[in-house]
């Protein structure tokens, strides 16, 4: 059997199609405003209820949250002091150093005045200041076929010749 369908067109549905489409949401609004009441009591005991179990928790975790920020801004606190400490030694070490600086120069032309009055009466040529201070002398790092210093370990090597 072969039905014929007839396209659903709503404009030529009529005034009964309008009634039911409206009826629904008619029925909403009422139940809505039955319901209504019955709602404001039920968020105000749920939200007792709701505030009973959370409220001492949440105050717990309101005082863990306030001691963690104060721990927090104590640290960073510290942290600023110190950087500011160590400005200031930074600074008063370049000072000092600069006040070693100029006495050293100091020493270098009083060295120079001594050495240039008492060489031209030996005969001696006067000789160049560096231009900088010399280094402190370093350490000779151990060459292969030396003698090992003092406090290294000698296993694995050849024994020394008597």
């Amino acid at each position: 059997m072969i039905q014929a369908t007839v396209p659903y067109n709503r404009a030529s549905a009529g005034p009964a199609a309008d009634a039911e489409r409206e009826g629904p949401t008619i029925l909403k609004e009422r139940l809505a405003r039955a319901v209504r009441p019955a709602r404001t009591v039920f968020r105000k005991e749920i939200g007792a209820a709701v505030n009973d179990a959370v409220g001492p928790r949440q105050t717990a975790l309101e005082a863990e949250l306030r001691d963690i920020r104060r721990v927090l801004q104590d640290d960073m606190d510290a942290a600023n002091e110190a950087t500011a400490v160590f400005g200031r030694l930074l600074s008063q070490l370049g000072d000092r150093l600069e006040e070693i600086e100029s006495r050293l120069e100091a020493l270098s032309g009083r060295l120079d005045e001594v050495a240039g009055t008492a060489r031209p009466a030996a005969g001696v040529p006067k000789p160049k200041s560096p231009a900088k201070p010399a280094a402190r002398p370093r350490k000779a790092a151990a060459k292969p076929g030396t003698a090992p210093g003092p406090g290294t370990s000698t296993e694995g090597s050849a024994p020394a010749s008597e």
